[in-house]
């Protein structure tokens, strides 16, 4: 299984991939990939992820696209982070799911740390308000 970890690493090796990875680093935007199928485009992204020192977001059109991507891309990068979108219910006084809300709060709080490397999303869950940074950090407790 490790070995297939190494599979992305040696693909950014490759002269296409590296030519793009130094545009990119290069800062020479848009750094544009073409005929990249579909359900290759997870390990291309796992490819220049560990070559590339800054923040990627991928912001996906719909949940069902952000879940298919995210889940084949942890399989090559399993630091990838998933930004759920938040549950507004649909009947006053119902609370949303807290598992989802617990997730969001999570990676929200990961992005104020600087602490992410990858995150899938949608542009709907960018769309939805988060708390500041650091109201996030003033309402950790951590347990030991």
């Amino acid at each position: 299984m490790e070995k297939n970890r190494d599979l992305p690493a040696l693909a950014a090796r490759s002269a296409p991939l590296a030519a793009k990875l130094q545009e990119i680093n290069a800062k020479k935007w848009p750094v544009r990939f073409s005929h990249v199928v579909d359900s290759a485009q997870p390990f291309l992204l796992a490819a220049l992820a560990g070559k590339v020192e800054r923040p990627i977001w991928v912001i996906c059109p719909s949940v069902r696209t952000q879940e298919s991507f995210y889940e084949t891309l942890v399989n090559w990068l399993p630091t990838a982070d998933f930004l759920p979108e938040a549950e507004f219910a649909a009947v006053e006084n119902i609370l949303p799911d807290p598992e989802i809300t617990a997730e969001r709060l999570a990676v929200l709080a990961k992005i104020g740390r600087r602490a992410v490397r990858v995150i899938v999303a949608t542009r709907a869950s960018l769309d939805q308000p988060a708390p500041k940074a650091s109201a996030l950090v003033a309402a950790a407790m951590f347990l030991q």
